[in-house]
């Protein structure tokens, strides 16, 4: 494959914001969305292991002493690779997943932290 991916225009568009925050409460959502413009011997540039769009939304709640989070994250389908290469003709599917965690400080400086990712057990 010849040509420099690197030296081409690739472009990211990243969004996010806080939905809501009161006392404790709040959301967080993030959107964004990559994608490249260059061909190499004719063919478009696909960007692996990369979802053109990708984009997630958190609510959380907080205290001084703890706090938990839920996370609802979805990406688009994409293009797999192995070591580095790309894989022809094969797309990963787009997925949505469910994750949770929650924090408790213990001192100042040291917390406990546990996580469940992918709770509904989407297909990866």
């Amino acid at each position: 494959m010849g040509g420099d991916v690197h030296s081409g225009e690739e472009r990211a568009a990243w969004l996010a914001t806080h939905v809501l925050h009161h006392d404790n409460l709040g959301t967080l959502f993030n959107y964004t969305r990559t994608y490249a413009k260059d061909k190499i011997n004719g063919t478009t540039v696909t960007l692996n292991n990369v979802s053109p769009q990708s984009m997630n939304l958190m609510l959380y709640y907080e205290t001084k002493k703890w706090g938990v989070r839920g996370t609802c994250g979805w990406r688009a389908a994409y293009a797999p690779s192995t070591f580095y290469q790309a894989v022809n003709n094969i797309m990963v599917a787009a997925r949505h997943q469910w994750d949770v965690s929650g924090t408790y400080n213990l001192t100042d400086r040291f917390s406990v932290q546990v996580s469940g990712f992918n709770l509904t057990k989407e297909t990866l």
